[in-house]
């Protein structure tokens, strides 16, 4: 990038039909979540892995252990379709949308944190953790629904709609 000013720098996204791909993750990996916490595991989820640190009944590491990976299964779906929605491009992409992505994610960067330090300052103990680990899917959502609302701004102020 020669010029601060220059809106025209390679931003790399995916291509425009990753966000299907992406809905789609998305909706798969909502009904795994559901099945998991509806108490639904099917026995095909469990399976021998390798862990690096366990700690169910005892804290282990570095050894092979059984768990049913259906609740891994939801989170790598969900954050791989909130990446895929999130990255890529425009049907019709214009070098102008490339601030507007970078506004979000600055705003995105600033809700996140915020909930991260709400969660550290009201909750406590164990909990804290299975809340931290939720702020990495909320910063990816809010940094799309931060790029929509800027999107949608840009294209009714400049009469693209």
């Amino acid at each position: 990038m020669d010029n601060a000013n220059n809106q025209n720098f390679y931003f790399p996204l995916l291509k425009h039909w990753y966000r299907y791909a992406g809905l789609a993750l998305l909706l798969i990996g909502g009904l795994a979540g559901y099945l998991y916490f509806a108490g639904g595991k099917p026995d095909f989820f469990t399976a021998k892995i390798f862990a690096f640190l366990t700690s169910y009944m005892e804290t282990r590491t570095f050894v092979v252990a059984q768990t049913n990976l259906l609740d891994e299964t939801a989170a790598i779906f969900l954050v791989l379709g909130l990446i895929f929605i999130g990255f890529s491009s425009e049907k019709n992409e214009k070098p102008e949308l490339n601030i507007l992505r970078i506004k979000a994610l600055i705003y995105a960067v600033f809700v996140s944190s915020g909930i991260w330090i709400v969660c550290f300052l009201f909750i406590y103990g164990w909990p804290v953790f299975l809340f931290a680990t939720s702020v990495f899917p909320l910063f990816l959502l809010a940094f799309i629904i931060g790029f929509r609302i800027l999107a949608f701004k840009f294209y009714k102020n400049n009469h693209f709609i």
